[in-house]
């Protein structure tokens, strides 16, 4: 049966994609849920009907699964860059384990052996650069933080959990001093500048450049 548009679907969710998003199936078809869990069973709305599979949202959370968490992020929903802050660290290197078993045995359709994925020694703070795009929001306000998932709109964001925990963040300080990077009517604006900040850990060194 084809899907339509709004439907809404009561769906497990078997496992994650490889961009994080959940993975269920009715009558056979595959339907891709963003923010959802292995093992999660929810009300799903489909918002993008396909030939064959469809994209939908998650409306409602009736079980959450063994793996899932509160997200400890504000804005890792609306944010590109994180998609898998609702589930723990366990449960994500788990997933990435399978990316790779799939890739060898249903993609390459190769009896490869694959070992666990080794975690890293910190699951937060463990990035050493970070480039924030700014921009002007529809007020005209200035913004900085990361451009939100298959867009380039930008999402306020004053403590990415990825970086540094470095003071003070470069950003704000760049609001303080910078004047809006463009001069046209006031929308959510394609970004004009970047600023970009690179920590040492050694050295406990900490660069900013805008």
């Amino acid at each position: 049966m084809a899907f339509q548009k709004n439907q809404i679907l009561t769906l497990s969710i078997e496992s994650l994609s490889n961009d994080g998003s959940g993975v269920a199936h009715h009558d056979g078809q595959a339907v891709f849920v963003a923010a959802a869990a292995p093992g999660d069973v929810a009300e799903v709305r489909i918002v993008k009907p396909m030939k064959g599979y469809a994209f939908g949202k998650l409306e409602k959370l009736l079980t959450p699964g063994p793996g899932r968490v509160k997200q400890d992020c504000p804005v890792a929903g609306p944010c590109g860059g994180c998609g898998l802050r609702h589930i723990s660290y366990a449960a994500e290197c788990a997933a990435k384990t399978q990316f790779v078993r799939d890739a060898f045995e249903r993609l390459a359709k190769l009896d490869v052996p694959v070992h666990e994925v080794l975690g890293a020694p910190a699951a937060d703070r463990y990035r050493n650069k970070v480039q924030l795009p700014v921009g002007t929001d529809e007020n005209g306000h200035l913004v900085t933080g990361f451009f939100a998932g298959r867009s380039h709109r930008i999402v306020p964001c004053a403590d990415c959990k990825l970086q540094p925990d470095w003071p003070p963040a470069p950003a704000p300080c760049w609001k303080k001093t910078a004047s809006p990077p463009t001069t046209r009517k006031p929308t959510p604006a394609v970004c004009a500048i970047y600023t970009c900040a690179r920590a040492g850990t050694a050295a406990s060194a900490c660069c900013a450049l805008w």
